[in-house]
């Protein structure tokens, strides 16, 4: 059996390749929508769902938009509309008319900017985003929305137009 070859040619060829490669930049992505459920309740049933209580077509459709969501800017889903309405509204304050009630495990409730996607007809995902000056206090990003319910009958904001 022969010594192996000090050169490894395939090894330089792979570094070559790379070299040659356009610089990858991640320029912008500081602006799209990030998911997170940190702040998800599940003890608002009835009037909000647990995963469990979405049909499988339900829940392959909510995964489908969240990672669609998350390819573009707040901005770009507030000027996308559905029926006539935005995909992502923005409310500020938590909605006076809801069937909900906010969670006790989420701080500062009052100066968050309270929201949702729209999924489909009635169907909701409804949370929050931080404000800046929030996220600047405590290193977040504002361009984080936290899904808080699941509300497929449309409860979290009655008075909205369908």
């Amino acid at each position: 059996m022969g010594k192996p070859s000090k050169n490894n040619n395939t090894k330089q060829s792979f570094l070559n390749s790379i070299d040659s490669l356009e610089e990858i930049t991640f320029d912008g992505a500081g602006d799209l929508i990030t998911i997170s459920f940190k702040y998800f309740c599940v003890n608002q049933v009835p009037v909000g769902q647990v995963f469990a209580d979405w049909k499988d077509n339900m829940r392959l459709d909510l995964l489908q938009k969240l990672a669609e969501y998350t390819k573009y800017s707040r901005n770009h889903w507030k000027n996308e509309f559905s029926n006539g309405l935005p995909l992502l509204a923005e409310y500020g304050k938590f909605p006076v008319n809801s069937d909900f009630t906010i969670p006790t495990n989420i701080p500062c409730p009052e100066k968050l900017i309270w929201s949702r996607f729209r999924l489909m007809q009635k169907v909701r995902v409804c949370g929050f985003f931080v404000p800046k000056t929030v996220a600047q206090t405590y290193n977040l990003s504002e361009n984080t929305f936290y899904v808080v319910f699941l509300d497929k009958d449309h409860r979290f904001y009655k008075t909205e137009k369908e």
